[in-house]
């Protein structure tokens, strides 16, 4: 199915939406596309010309649809889908087409979500983001030059040839891993208090965690859970306890840093079960563990990030008064097919081919990428989520699906603020000890928690 139809603004009201999400979830057995006529003067902006405002409200319409027409779905159906770009100012055609799957039935129909453009309210995107921020995005194209630093170290790393960790076993890559994290990091301060958990996360299971108390923080304390990267198959919280010691210290808090089962050992959905888990633990063992249940955030990078937006997810349906969430260039989609993805897909160190050796650790098959604990753009619902804060770097593969989860909240309403480092390169978080980039967005982090937990004052 085509539609080709050029339109203004003005001709975009609600029932054709609704009409067209019908008409879409009719067309089963094969990939729907659409292609909308974009003039100049409607494409002002970034998020504009992505459509990400017209692309979340014709997902509600699809939903509203698909429970029409198949109600054995019960609305759980999830998208695989792609778009294209229009530059902010110039005309063009926006076109999206994908697939709609349920993972429990072994039907499967068509659904497409159409790119385009809505006009933004002015008073929400001026507080959603500065100008500045506006700005950058509206420019963001690829591939876009390497801050000066980091391109050094970029050709460093190159120089030093060494084997990326596809050419291992899982279980040397962690070792690897572990070594070579250690030698660009921030130096681990000292902190108040420092304790080793177990978490039980069910059938019998538990996971070690390490439990960080900073130095100034208050009793009882607010509380980070962190998640740490790795694409689900290596690091660890010893990976991560300089920047865990950190955030304690400069945020006058908790830290609880999660050691995760990893794959392939322990395959999707373990990892994001074992998350939200040790979050349920958390929140029920408040008191024992000195912590104020009001003030609790979610964060983490990478995998990591992925398994906090998801486990923030399950947190809203469950009722967890989550105060925020911090998501450090989180995987968002199903599939890697992002312009991000073809820019930056060799010569940044996370090139393509580490990805999909992390995702074929992870996951049992591709039906795993179209459930929405590894693809969180494909949630059924964002409304009512913790205030985001995303911390994306410019020159990553992931940089695309980042922003448009960005957006995907934004449509929602959810309070987000998203920050895109220029010239930094994926897991550049972790490199504080050889980048001001790095250095710069711990300082973020932790103006921002500061901000949440109100804790900037504190004695």
């Amino acid at each position: 199915m085509s539609i080709t139809n050029p339109i203004t603004v003005t001709d975009v009201p609600i029932p054709f939406l609704a009409w067209l999400g019908a008409q879409l979830v009719k067309a089963e057995g094969g990939q729907s596309e659409v292609r909308l006529d974009v003039l100049p003067q409607h494409c002002n902006s970034w998020h504009v010309c992505h459509g990400g405002v017209l692309m979340t409200m014709l997902d509600a319409a699809m939903a509203t649809a698909a429970r029409s027409l198949h109600p054995e779905l019960r609305g759980s159906a999830t998208v695989d889908m792609t778009t294209s770009f229009v530059r902010p100012g110039e005309a063009g055609t926006l076109v999206a087409y994908g697939k709609c799957y349920h993972r429990s039935s072994t039907m499967a129909f068509c659904a497409t979500k159409a790119a385009g453009w809505w006009p933004v309210p002015a008073a929400r995107s001026s507080t959603s983001r500065s100008a500045a921020t506006r700005a950058s995005m509206a420019e963001l194209r690829h591939p876009r030059p390497l801050d000066p630093q980091v391109a050094d170290l970029v050709s460093r790393v190159q120089r030093a040839h060494r084997p990326p960790y596809w050419h291992y076993t899982p279980q040397q890559a962690r070792a690897i891993h572990e070594k070579a994290s250690k030698v660009l990091e921030i130096a681990a301060v000292e902190v108040a208090e420092l304790r080793d958990l177990d978490i039980p996360v069910g059938d019998g299971a538990t996971i070690g965690a390490r439990l960080y108390t900073g130095m100034q923080a208050p009793d009882p304390a607010p509380l980070v859970i962190f998640s740490h990267g790795g694409g689900f198959t290596i690091g660890s919280v010893r990976d991560y306890d300089a920047v865990c010691r950190m955030l304690a210290n400069g945020v006058r808090c908790k830290v609880l840093s999660l050691d995760y089962r990893l794959a392939p050992e322990h395959r999707f959905p373990t990892a994001a079960n074992d998350v939200y888990a040790a979050w349920r633990w958390a929140f029920e063992r408040h008191a024992m563990l000195g912590i104020d249940p009001t003030r609790v955030a979610g964060m983490g990078d990478s995998a990591g990030g992925t398994l906090t937006a998801q486990a923030a997810l399950r947190a809203r349906d469950d009722g967890l008064a989550l105060a925020a969430q911090v998501l450090l260039y989180p995987g968002t989609s199903a599939w890697q097919d992002t312009a991000s993805h073809r820019a930056y897909a060799t010569g940044y160190l996370l090139d393509e081919r580490t990805i999909q050796w992390f995702f074929n650790q992870y996951l049992r098959d591709d039906a795993d990428r179209l459930d929405w604990r590894f693809a969180v753009l494909d949630a059924p619902e964002f409304v009512g989520l913790a205030p985001a804060f995303l911390q994306l770097a410019e020159c990553d593969p992931l940089v695309d699906e980042g922003l448009a989860y960005g957006h995907k909240l934004e449509a929602a309403r959810v309070p987000v603020r998203i920050q895109v480092y220029q010239g930094a390169i994926h897991s550049f978080y972790n490199m504080g000890g050889a980048l001001r980039v790095a250095r710069q967005a711990h300082r973020d982090s932790v103006d921002y928690l500061r901000a949440v937990f109100e804790t900037s004052n504190a004695a």
